[in-house]
Formats: C-alpha cells, sequence, structure tokens
C-alpha cells in the first residue's frame, strides 16, 4: 500500500497529485440523497478523495468528466482482472489485450 502526494502551485491555483494503491485498507462509498448531487468517495490510509458535480451544472462539463472517469475506469478493472488472471493461472507474462 503506497501512498503519494505532491502539490504545485499553478498560476494561483494549488494542484495536488495523489497516487493511491488499492487493497488492504482502501475503501471507496457512494453516497446519494434525494436533493443534492451525490458525492463518490475513497480513501486508503490518510488519503480521502471526493468526487461530486456543481450543485447547479452549467452545460455538459461536469457529465462529460464523470463519463470519461466511468470509462476509464471500466478500462482500469479490464487491466486488472486481466493481470489477476494471470497470475492466478502462472503466467509470468500477462497477455496484453489487443
Amino acid at each position: 500500500m503506497t501512498d503519494q502526494t505532491s502539490a504545485v502551485e499553478i498560476e494561483h491555483q494549488t494542484r495536488i497529485r495523489v497516487s493511491v494503491t488499492a487493497g488492504s485498507g482502501a475503501s471507496v462509498h457512494l453516497s446519494t440523497y434525494p436533493n443534492r448531487t451525490p458525492i463518490l468517495s475513497f480513501w486508503n490510509g490518510a488519503v480521502d478523495v471526493s468526487i461530486t458535480i456543481p450543485e447547479r451544472p452549467r452545460g455538459t462539463e461536469a457529465l462529460t468528466f464523470i463519463r470519461d472517469l466511468a470509462a476509464s475506469l471500466g478500462e482500469f478493472i479490464a487491466e486488472c482482472e486481466r493481470l489477476a488472471s494471470a497470475t492466478e493461472d502462472g503466467d509470468t507474462e500477462p497477455a496484453r489485450a489487443a
């Protein structure tokens, strides 16, 4: 389990980069509410990240980001499953998806 954090000042905004290795102690939770936006949270040790959208989103930027996130998570899951399957089969070099 590895967590890495760094902060960089960019044009008067602080950008924080966090790397969280999934495994023991990692957790994810979705909070939904009848009259406000949902909150997706995940944490591992001292790292706690929450994702939501503005209460009154303008345009489609927020939904586009959420859809991109979901698509990337789907690809991430497929890669993790491929690696786990190769490990279970005793392969030393997992086959890459075409």
